[in-house]
């Protein structure tokens, strides 16, 4: 086999492009870079059933040293089946860029009720209160932006209720090129995990703990348009941001207190899913809406017009996310205001109260946190500045303390 001789053939009679850091072989194929290195790997066995793995590493090897520089691309077009759309008129266009994401495999749908991927909205939207369904879709149509979206968008909701099930069908459909599925564990610790997000537009993380952990890392992927990424054992590599972040959990850890303004006012988005009960345990189910709604998802998603998505403001993010993650707070201000003339209570009878009214428990620790944060004094584990509201009675007439 001459090595050089096919390598010089396909460089000459293709569109070649490489990147000689990730080792990554790309293809201008109608429009858009396609990553081909498997693929290349069947077509010269197809081509030379003889060919031993040292003959196609070493083509590889050549096509990626002689292969174009990466180009820049249009971040604004995405290459369908049926051609080249532009993501902000939702129109088709015929331009000599090359864009920026491509599926050939599916055409671009109009904007129409027959276009609808029914099954996926009704998942999407089913136990998710109306007045959030535009947060949802801000998220969604953030993917195909293809550029950094500072919020991350967070489902949160009771075990087995679905939240994460549209994201898991998202990530099919997108393919490991532009989507990646990680455990939050495995993405603040292992620089390899995080180092697969390079070119990728959507990042689904599994479970958000119970308790906060250091988000540098994403607050850092959310704010930055360029980021500097070090795989295990290899050298530093800029790579543009254009990724968005979605998540789902359980459970929604308390924010310290220091990086409370940064997350509520510009780094997160909550969707509530409000569904009670399990559901039932359904193996086909994801593969069934993927085989029947992919080419219609996307299309959905990227005709979502600028109406149908607003994510909430800072006010309401922080004030939804504290009701969940720090529910004394609000027990808190409906119950006691501040005063000078009061008698001392100790704060083991306000968590007796709380845990009466809200069926939850709270540690005095974390009582007192809350307390000293809305203005009260905490002496000892006595509250030396409280008194209840005049509304605070039970149905027999009792206050509450």
């Amino acid at each position: 086999i001459n090595r050089t001789e096919i390598a010089q053939k396909i460089l000459t009679t293709r569109e070649i492009y490489s990147d000689v850091e990730s080792h990554d072989i790309y293809e201008n194929k109608n429009g858009f870079l396609e990553l081909i290195n498997n693929t290349l790997k069947k077509e010269l066995f197809q081509m030379h059933p003889e060919i031993e793995k040292a003959d196609q590493d070493m083509i590889l090897f050549k096509l990626e040293s002689g292969g174009l520089p990466i180009p820049s691309t249009n971040k604004d077009e995405i290459v369908f089946k049926n051609g080249k759309i532009n993501t902000m008129t939702r129109q088709f266009v015929n331009t000599d860029s090359i864009a920026d994401m491509g599926f050939n495999q599916y055409d671009f749908l109009d904007k129409s009720t027959e276009n609808e991927p029914v099954k996926f909205m009704k998942i999407l939207y089913e136990h998710v209160p109306s007045d959030q369904h535009y947060r949802i879709n801000a998220g969604l149509r953030a993917i195909f932006r293809n550029r950094v979206d500072s919020k991350i968008s967070i489902i949160y909701g009771k075990s087995g209720a679905g939240k994460s099930t549209p994201l898991n069908i998202l990530c099919e459909i997108l393919g490991m090129n532009y989507s990646i599925n990680v455990n939050l564990d495995d993405f603040l610790t292992d620089r390899a995990t995080r180092a697969k997000i390079a070119g990728k537009r959507l990042l689904n993380i599994n479970d958000i703990p119970e308790e906060w952990r250091d988000f540098t890392i994403l607050k850092t992927i959310t704010g930055e348009r360029r980021l500097n990424i070090r795989g295990f054992q290899k050298d530093a590599k800029v790579t543009e941001n254009k990724l968005k972040i979605w998540a789902s959990g359980n459970y929604l850890p308390v924010i310290k207190e220091s990086e409370k303004d940064a997350m509520y006012s510009r780094r997160l988005s909550l969707i509530h899913n409000i569904k009670k009960e399990r559901h039932k345990e359904d193996n086909t189910f994801t593969e069934k809406i993927i085989d029947e709604e992919s080419e219609k998802i996307i299309s959905w998603i990227i005709n979502l017009s600028d109406e149908d998505c607003k994510y909430e403001n800072s006010e309401t993010v922080k004030r939804e996310w504290e009701e969940i993650a720090s529910p004394e707070i609000k027990f808190i201000s409906d119950h006691y205001d501040i005063s000078n003339t009061c008698e001392d209570v100790s704060v083991m009878r306000i968590i007796d109260a709380f845990k009466e009214k809200t069926n939850k428990n709270i540690e005095i620790k974390n009582m007192v946190k809350s307390l000293r944060a809305q203005g009260f004094v905490v002496k000892n584990n006595i509250v030396v500045n409280l008194v209840r509201k005049k509304n605070n009675f039970t149905g027999k007439g009792q206050m509450i303390l």
